[in-house]
């Protein structure tokens, strides 16, 4: 009876083990677990995919946004100046011209609302002046036709189809009153691409200023 009672035992055993999968085997598969990565906050590209060398002209320098800076230390910023109306740096208009000296377009967009970090009232402070060729003019003895800084910046774009080349030139022009000493303003340029690069960048100067299209790494 005893041996009767092991076997059955044995038998159930066998019956049990033989039904469960524990993955082991020559039947058995898995798959291969794929580790999951992703690009760090400071990713840079493989050297060879990056752009480097002399910026040869007629090529594509990448860059499509101008940003106008003024400088807080213009006189005009002052709390009891403010310029009459017209806080700093008085912005009319931005050109991109070729290395043939040729025009190829002038602003045409504001790409971001322009900010300010005077508290100066500004009385010219409609961005879309800059946009366009330069048409600053004397009205009725007060110049009109620009827009003023008032310690901030502006960023303009360009039509489709123009493009910033290698060896191109953009330009700015600052209004000023030349029988007026002093009221010529200091501001900056600076190149963008649309993924938010700024490179290349003019020391402040005043009056019309130029900075040459290139790429520095």
């Amino acid at each position: 009876m005893k041996k009767l009672l092991a076997l059955s035992a044995a038998l159930v055993l066998g019956m049990f083990v033989a039904a469960c999968d524990f993955g082991e085997g020559d039947d058995a598969t898995s798959e291969p677990t794929e580790e999951v990565t992703g690009e760090p906050d400071n990713y840079v590209p493989p050297e060879d995919t990056q752009v480097s060398g002399p910026c040869q002209v007629g090529e594509s320098a990448g860059y499509t946004k101008v940003r106008i800076e003024d400088s807080m230390d213009n006189a005009t910023l002052d709390p009891n100046d403010c310029g009459s109306g017209n806080p700093g740096a008085d912005i009319d208009a931005v050109c991109i011209y070729g290395s043939d000296e040729s025009e190829k377009g002038c602003a045409a967009t504001v790409e971001e609302e322009p900010w300010a970090d005077a508290t100066c009232e500004n009385d010219k402070a409609d961005p879309n002046e800059v946009l366009g060729a330069p048409d600053g003019v004397a009205q009725d003895g007060t110049f009109v036709g620009y827009f003023s800084l008032n310690g901030g910046a502006i960023i303009v774009g360009f039509d489709a189809g123009i493009e910033m080349l290698c060896g191109d030139t953009v330009h700015v022009w600052e209004m000023y009153n030349p029988d007026k000493p002093g009221s010529v303003e200091d501001y900056k340029i600076t190149l963008g691409t649309s993924d938010g690069l700024w490179n290349i960048e003019s020391d402040f100067a005043t009056g019309e200023n130029d900075i040459e299209v290139t790429w520095e790494w």
